[in-house]
C-alpha cells in the first residue's frame, strides 16, 4: 500500500515536471526552447509610447530601466491569475497591448522586448529570454546587453518587492525584497 502510494506520487511529480517545463515551453509563444520572431508592424499607440519614454534618454540602460518602470506601473505578473486567465498566453501583441492589470510572464517579456527593439537602442541579439522554474510553474523573464554589461529586467515579478536588474527568487512564498540604500 504504502509503496504504491510512493510511486504513484513520483508519477505525478515526472507528469507535472514534463507539462510544465516541456511541453508548456513548446506550445505557449516566447517561452519556446528557441526565440520567435518579433512582428513587424505594432499598434501606433505603443510606438507614441517608445518615442514618449526616449526623450532625454542617452544610454540603453536608462531606455531599459524607464521601460521596466512603465511596465512596472502598467502591468503585473501573477502565480494564481496564470491559471485562471490561460488562453491570454495566446493572445498576440494587438490584444495584449491595450490590456492593463495582469499579463502573463511571456506577454510582458515580449512587450518589454519589442519596446527595447523598437526604441532602437537595442537590437534582438542584445536581448535575451530565459526561462526558469518559479513557484512551480515555468517563468518567463528578459535579460538585455547595455554598456554596463546583462541587465535582468524581470517586471512580471516585480508585485512581489524584486527591484530592478535582481534576478527572481525561484519560490516567492519565502522572498524578502533587498532593503534599498537611501542616497
Amino acid at each position: 500500500m504504502f509503496g504504491t502510494t510512493i510511486w504513484i506520487i513520483i508519477w505525478v511529480i515526472v507528469i507535472y515536471n514534463l507539462l510544465i517545463h516541456v511541453v508548456a515551453r513548446l506550445l505557449v509563444p516566447h517561452m519556446c526552447f528557441w526565440q520567435t520572431k518579433m512582428d513587424k508592424e505594432i499598434p501606433k499607440s505603443m510606438m507614441d509610447e517608445i518615442n514618449k519614454l526616449k526623450k532625454g534618454v542617452k544610454t540603453k540602460y536608462e531606455f531599459l530601466k524607464k521601460s521596466y518602470e512603465y511596465f512596472d506601473k502598467r502591468n503585473r505578473g501573477g502565480t494564481f491569475e496564470v491559471m485562471f486567465f490561460i488562453w491570454r498566453a495566446w493572445e498576440p501583441l494587438a490584444k495584449s497591448w491595450p490590456r492593463l492589470g495582469f499579463l502573463h510572464c511571456t506577454n510582458l517579456t515580449y512587450l518589454q522586448k519589442v519596446f527595447l527593439v523598437k526604441s532602437g537602442f537595442f537590437e534582438e541579439k542584445d536581448i535575451k529570454t530565459h526561462t526558469m522554474f518559479y513557484n512551480f510553474f515555468t517563468h518567463n523573464y528578459l535579460e538585455a546587453k547595455t554598456e554596463k554589461g546583462w541587465v535582468v529586467a524581470d517586471v512580471a515579478i516585480s508585485y512581489i518587492g524584486v527591484p530592478f536588474a535582481h534576478k527572481s527568487p525561484y519560490i516567492s512564498f519565502f522572498y524578502k525584497p533587498p532593503v534599498q540604500s537611501k542616497k
